[in-house]
């Protein structure tokens, strides 16, 4: 881990997550549940000499409506040197009107959601200079 880069360049990590009618017909609602869940691995590198070695911080602040549709298991840590953290993300999507289910012109119409949550790291080793 380390704090923002100098050059101020943001990078992103997107999650997708599939629209439930794309997952397979056959499919179980376990694996409908699995659809809905995406995760994030957050992880501090272990240094040869221990004197060096500094725990990390890590928050995800989410959007303002964010709290609608997806949920973190996980927005504040710690990782200490050597470990990965997993964050977990689940998607619920919002519920289908049984007036507008049948009808055949909106089947595979799905509908755009994006939230853009901000990822700050704090600690571990910065290398020196």
């Amino acid at each position: 881990m380390s704090s923002s880069p100098a050059s101020g360049i943001r990078q992103q990590i997107l999650l997708e997550f599939t629209r439930d009618d794309d997952v397979d017909q056959s499919g179980t609602d376990f694996e409908k549940a699995k659809n809905r869940m995406r995760s994030l691995l957050i992880g501090n590198c272990r240094m040869m000499d221990n004197k060096n070695e500094k725990a990390g911080n890590f928050e995800l602040v989410a959007p303002a409506n964010a709290e609608k549709y997806f949920e973190c298991d996980m927005p504040k840590g710690t990782v200490q040197g050597g470990i990965e953290t997993e964050v977990k993300f689940n998607f619920s999507p919002p519920q289908v009107d049984d007036l507008l289910k049948n009808i055949g012109a909106l089947k595979g119409i799905g509908q755009w959601v994006e939230n853009v949550w901000e990822l700050k790291l704090q600690g571990g080793f910065v290398e020196p200079g």
